[in-house]
């Protein structure tokens, strides 16, 4: 229970920090507390200007129970009611990870660590929306899911900030924490920890969303999913879980797909991590029970240490991740698919340019460190890369090389870039657009191809994984921006077809800016650029069954 008191110092806290957000171009100053009323209790936020409409900004809601003590490693539950206000005026913490710090304090990694503390307490969402006092009409919601590879990732991050996207289009955003790494994805194999706790966090957060839509000013039958990389892979699950694909209308999935050979963890392999993580811990007992009650016995920073310990393949393999739990999931993505049982809606889905280097830079650093070399990879790494990512299969390698050829300039690198990137992303992403397209309402590919002039990593790395989130957000658009006036326009082209497809199932709702339907023999998708979008047809085409042939092997 919050006393007045309490609440006053909080909300002049709040109000502060709010207020030094104008420093870093999210916000200008505030004018006014508001309060938005929920199905459990109040909770007090601001009014803050951002360009002509005002926003009402909600930070730290709570949307279930702490998952702390007996709660670690379970399934979330229902938050209580609250008497009183809520302040809801300081972002929440951030769940337990790893904090990156490979590459010390470059801007390009540190944009994605935690800037909250972190905390198993991090159930927590986040509303923007178009401040309106009466004869307001019921908004479209759009639900944000973070990326991170199951181990990482904050709704937090000031990448997020969701103030112009709500202002300039006239929607609710929301975004929300859930658990990662061990604490998300433990799989004991039984009850005890029955694994995908992170992917149910998503579910009750979307079920929170859906009773409150009318208290948020939106409708529960008006609700988009949106997110990048992991946070897509957890869209396309929605579409294929029975305990989610009705709580959404439409979807889309920003470089990834649940078809991605990382986005899922075999249950034996699971369930042997799980028990080799028991002893490493001290905690190898003979009943499952026992194990769970010594591992939730454990200080939450002793399981960070062990975030990328028990990998054994060369690139994204998620140590702890989702699972086919018969609950969640009931079988793979394909089958479910081809069966006919995943949620028929419209969805966009799409990559960028050069989805392989953010990740060559981490795996190959003495080859590719972005803060000493120019890009530039000699044969002899070009094999030894080629060597690591195939597991020395010399036959594999030999078709590899076959299926990418070296141009004439030489230009090893960018080789590295388009095997990586086709293999973890852009195939992934083509062919759950060809699959699902035979059994869906509609389905608009896309290919971003602008890397923005704010981009912290070296230019030859190209538009790298990520970097469509800060032109899809508004960042370009908000006060004290360095961005150009090209790519204000391109972040406003963007922010407009992302939510007009919310609004309507259709990115382009005018017959003169139309985008085409993916359909599996024309395989039309739009390239979107700073010239602005132009249509183009089979996207990797050549590449990618390929190399959804190699992955599998």
């Amino acid at each position: 229970m919050h006393t007045r008191k309490q609440l006053a110092l909080q909300l002049f806290l709040g109000l502060f920090q709010l207020f030094h957000l104008t420093d870093k171009g999210y916000a200008s100053p505030v004018t006014i507390p508001v309060t938005l009323t929920t199905t459990l209790g109040d909770v007090v936020g601001v009014r803050q200007t951002t360009g002509a409409t005002p926003v009402d900004t909600f930070y730290g809601i709570p949307y279930a129970q702490p998952p702390v003590g007996l709660m670690r490693f379970k399934p979330p539950v229902a938050p209580e009611p609250w008497d009183g206000a809520k302040c809801g005026l300081e972002k929440p913490h951030s769940c337990w990870q790893e904090v990156d710090t490979y590459f010390d304090n470059f801007r390009g990694a540190n944009m994605w660590n935690p800037n909250t503390p972190r905390s198993e307490d991090c159930l927590y969402l986040n509303v923007w929306r178009p401040a309106c006092d009466s004869g307001c009409q019921p908004k479209t919601i759009m639900m944000w899911i973070f990326g991170g590879g199951f181990f990482s990732g904050t709704s937090t991050l000031d990448v997020y900030n969701a103030a112009q996207l709500a202002a300039r289009n006239d929607v609710i955003v929301v975004s929300f924490g859930y658990r990662v790494g061990i604490f998300g994805f433990l799989y004991l194999g039984n009850d005890s920890a029955p694994g995908n706790a992170g992917l149910l966090d998503q579910v009750m957060a979307l079920k929170w969303v859906k009773d409150n839509a009318v208290n948020l000013g939106g409708s529960p039958d008006d609700i988009t999913i949106f997110g990048e990389s992991a946070g897509a892979v957890s869209v396309g699950f929605h579409l294929l879980s029975p305990l989610s694909k009705d709580l959404f209308k439409y979807a889309i999935m920003q470089s990834a797909s649940p078809i991605a050979f990382w986005s899922l963890q075999d249950v034996e392999l699971a369930s042997s991590r799980a028990r080799k993580l028991a002893r490493d811990l001290s905690c190898n007992l003979e009943s499952a029970s026992d194990v769970l009650t010594c591992l939730q016995a454990v200080s939450a920073e002793k399981f960070v240490n062990f975030t990328y310990e028990y990998n054994t393949e060369p690139y994204l393999d998620v140590a702890f991740g989702p699972v086919v739990d018969g609950n969640f999931l009931t079988d793979n993505p394909v089958s479910i698919i081809k069966r006919g049982e995943a949620k028929k809606t419209r969805v966009i889905l799409g990559v960028n340019k050069n989805e392989g280097y953010y990740f060559e830079v981490y795996a190959h650093k003495d080859t590719f460190d972005p803060l000493n070399k120019n890009g530039t990879i000699s044969e002899t790494d070009y094999q030894t890369i080629l060597t690591y990512l195939f597991n020395n299969d010399t036959a594999v390698i030999q078709e590899v090389k076959q299926k990418y050829p070296v141009d004439s300039n030489n230009s090893f690198s960018t080789n590295i870039d388009s095997i990586t990137g086709d293999m973890f992303f852009k195939c992934p992403v083509v062919d759950f657009a060809e699959l699902y397209s035979r059994h869906s309402d509609a389905v608009y590919m896309y290919s971003f191809e602008h890397r923005t002039s704010q981009t912290p990593w070296p230019e030859w790395m190209g538009v790298l994984h990520g970097y469509e989130i800060e032109v899809i957000f508004g960042l370009p658009l908000a006060a004290g921006s360095n961005y150009t006036e090209a790519e204000k326009g391109l972040s406003s082209l963007m922010m407009k077809l992302w939510t007009d497809f919310a609004k309507t199932g259709k990115p382009s709702p005018t017959d003169e800016d139309r985008w085409p339907e993916y359909k599996p023999d024309e395989q039309t998708y739009v390239v979107i650029d700073i010239g602005g979008p132009r249509i183009d047809h089979k996207l990797r085409d050549g590449h990618c069954p390929f190399m959804v042939n190699i992955a599998g092997k």
